[in-house]
């Protein structure tokens, strides 16, 4: 392929700061392990990039169709007082953001066997070495060497995007049985799902049925916490969010109670109370952390552990949380929590081409790429569930966009 493409692109200035510990590597490659120590000033640009191109065998070229704006993507342009980026995870500039990706393939490399052109699917965005302790150890999930498309790698907030066959998972079975727009909109959403699945069943083991869950947060991810707990047999989920649409989203996918925390906060003990009221003073059996807001949260629900109960947390600290070990040790409860998602690919797509669950569903908001600057502001405000950007939509005026 050759010619350009329209893509949104971030950059921002190296300016390590000062008494930032960075190793050779990269000082020579304006590499971060965590960006909030090196990147200063970022911004979100839209404008003309270079086609991909095919550079190995096993690659593909995916016409991306849906791109997910995830909450990371917000924090990579917002910054600090100081005018460094907020995210603290690993990020190469500039690129093209955009983890969360769906389309069709339009080119293969000559080694590519088991995927077609014009095959749909979905990208997993996490790229392991294969060749690490983690790696080895099969937790690739923990890799501390991974390649991160839209992080340290394009990613797909653009018309086209090239990758390994290797990290391409076949929307087919769902395109079969509900159509290609529909496969589409599930793909966008099984970045955040395929996390999910792995935190809760291969990290923490999964729970009994009968079980009873508490789910904080319920963006995309508590989301999709939501609708497995369902499917896996929870007895009785409660799911707590700041927003009111979220908070629907959740009922609608299974929860039996939704709780505005905003609410609960504001009395002494309000959140613990309601746990345990919810649970028949039985205390709650796995608790779902995905909102970042650990410190918070984590001095409330522990008072309403159950005995032996698990808690993951899927959310990304933004800021140390000191953590009580007592209630730990008397009720035999663990921690746990995982920031990626392979190995949970295949089983999302497996249950929505089933129609055991449809995430598709939390996707309230779809911009073309042409108003992708606005999209982002869109989802910074983490009121809709699920932002998506269609990067082959026609362009439409800024107060229609949302309507495609």
């Amino acid at each position: 392929m050759t010619g350009t493409m329209l893509a949104i692109t971030l950059s921002a200035d190296w300016e390590p700061r000062e008494g930032a510990r960075l190793t050779s590597n990269e000082l020579a490659g304006h590499f971060a392990g965590d960006a909030r120590q090196v990147w200063r000033n970022p911004h979100f640009q839209l404008g003309q990039r270079p086609l991909p191109r095919i550079d190995a065998p096993g690659d593909v070229i995916v016409k991306v169709h849906r791109a997910g704006i995830a909450r990371s993507n917000c924090k990579m342009g917002d910054s600090d007082a100081e005018g460094y980026v907020l995210l603290p995870y690993r990020m190469r500039l500039p690129l093209i953001p955009g983890h969360e990706i769906a389309g069709e393939i339009v080119e293969k490399g000559t080694a590519v066997r088991h995927l077609q052109v014009g095959d749909p699917v979905a990208i997993q965005a996490l790229q392991p070495c294969g060749s690490c302790r983690a790696c080895l150890q099969g937790k690739p999930n923990q890799c501390l060497e991974t390649g991160f498309s839209g992080f340290t790698s394009d990613g797909g907030m653009a018309q086209y995007f090239v990758t390994s066959a290797r990290f391409v998972h076949s929307l087919l079975p769902v395109a079969e049985r509900f159509g290609f727009d529909r496969a589409m909109d599930v793909g966008a959403v099984c970045e955040p799902a395929a996390m999910a699945y792995v935190g809760l069943f291969r990290q923490a083991g999964g729970f009994l049925p009968g079980a009873t869950i508490a789910i904080f947060g319920c963006g995309p991810i508590g989301l999709s916490c939501v609708s497995l707990a369902r499917c896996a047999g929870a007895a009785k989920i409660v799911a707590f969010d700041r927003t009111q649409n979220r908070l629907r989203h959740a009922l609608a996918l299974g929860a039996d109670m939704a709780v505005n925390v905003r609410d609960a906060a504001d009395q002494e003990n309000g959140v613990s109370e309601a746990l345990l009221e919810f649970s028949g003073g039985m205390g709650i059996d796995l608790v779902i952390e995905a909102t970042g807001d650990a410190w918070n949260l984590f001095p409330q629900f522990e008072k309403a552990l159950a005995i032996g109960a698990k808690v993951v947390s899927l959310g990304v600290e933004r800021k140390p949380m000191p953590i009580s070990l007592f209630p730990y040790q008397e009720t035999g409860a663990w921690l746990t929590g995982t920031m990626g998602h392979i190995g949970g690919f295949e089983p999302l797509i497996a249950l929505h081409a089933s129609e055991r669950m449809d995430l598709s569903t939390i996707i309230d908001a779809r911009f073309d790429l042409a108003n992708g600057l606005q999209a982002l502001q869109v989802a910074s405000r983490f009121d809709e569930a699920k932002v998506v950007l269609l990067p082959h939509a026609e362009p439409a005026s800024i107060g229609d966009a949302q309507a495609i």
